[in-house]
């Protein structure tokens, strides 16, 4: 295994966050779903049973239609909870992966004039910048000549300050999705009573705050790259030979706006997140059910009256012999002719 060092610091770091993560959350969720799967199944039967006999015998009034909704309610959430592949495919594809993507691809539109494949990739281009200047600067300082050694200490500081603070956000935000998607198959269950519904809205609440530091941190992060790429460039370019004593000033006003930036943005998705209400997201798959059976319920009605429509459309030279034949057979209904 490659050492790490500056030139690989964000790669190598941010790789191993990534399937340390995705291995938590995965022992994690199987280790809860086994322990939770046969009390949690043999709950879920029983109480379908009771219902069930309770409405056959007089004792619970609700319909077929309200029962099966319960019913098929139970084995969506079911199936959230106990099945990895399904939750891995939708829970954790769309909260981790797909912010991450929109990240990514929020990052290289801002970048497209520098060579980069995403966040860690531009987070480690600009790391690299900021680090040969400061070294560079640095190399100028000798014993009579001290005034080299500040501006490198404040370049160091100032690109740090910024790269560490957006990597310490995007990181922070993946192991607090890895922690709370880990424990999904126990808030996913908090949906079947309506006392512990509110749970599970704190839980959506948290992952939607964590999954949006992850896209709004990469678009600020780009910007904030940016800024800093054009604070520095002119000096990496030449290798520092006209670096100042004043010139450190640009770069710290820079770090400065990006640090306030990415604070400013990390509450606000925060914000997002805390403020994102979902109670009737909580009832989602049983109201997506419900839709379904008086759907497919609607669809029939409108059939059979469609079908008697037509009926009482078809003429009588379009009814088969035996329809004619049945017809002239009927008995005449005298009662339509009195007065």
């Amino acid at each position: 295994m490659e050492s790490p060092t500056y030139a690989n610091l964000i790669s190598q770091l941010t790789g191993q966050i990534d399937a340390i993560s995705k291995t938590f959350v995965m022992n994690g969720y199987q280790a809860l779903a086994n322990h939770l799967e046969k009390p949690l199944a043999s709950a879920c039967v029983f109480a379908l049973v009771l219902m069930g006999f309770g409405i056959m015998m007089g004792f619970i009034r609700m319909p077929s239609k309200d029962l099966m909704k319960l019913a098929l309610r139970i084995g969506g959430i079911y199936l959230f909870a106990m099945n990895w592949g399904f939750f891995s495919e939708y829970f954790v594809g769309l909260f981790v992966n797909g912010a991450s993507e929109l990240g990514g691809v929020l990052m290289k539109a801002n970048l497209s004039g520098l060579s980069v494949d995403g966040v860690n990739s531009g987070l480690q281009s600009v790391l690299n910048e900021v680090v040969r200047v400061g070294a560079w600067t640095w190399d100028k300082a000798s014993f009579k000549h001290w005034s080299p050694i500040f501006v490198a200490l404040m370049i160091y500081l100032s690109g740090l300050a910024v790269i560490g603070l957006a990597l310490f956000e995007l990181i922070i935000a993946k192991l607090m999705l890895a922690v709370c998607l880990s424990t999904a198959p126990i808030f996913i269950l908090f949906t079947l009573f309506d006392v512990t519904k509110s749970f599970f809205e704190r839980w959506i609440g948290v992952l939607v705050g964590f999954s949006l530091i992850l896209v709004f941190v990469s678009s600020v992060a780009s910007f904030c790259m940016r800024l800093i790429h054009w604070a520095v460039y002119a000096h990496y370019a030449n290798h520092a030979l006209d670096i100042g004593l004043s010139d450190w000033i640009p770069i710290v006003l820079v770090a400065a706006f990006c640090v306030m930036a990415l604070l400013e943005v990390t509450a606000i998705a925060k914000s997002i997140g805390a403020s994102c209400s979902t109670s009737n997201g909580a009832a989602m798959l049983g109201g997506f059910v419900g839709g379904a059976i008086g759907a497919s319920r609607k669809a029939q009605d409108a059939s059979s009256k469609s079908q008697e429509a037509l009926k009482q459309m078809v003429p009588a030279s379009a009814k088969s012999p035996v329809q004619v034949y049945q017809a002239s057979r009927s008995p005449l209904n005298l009662q339509s002719f009195r007065g």
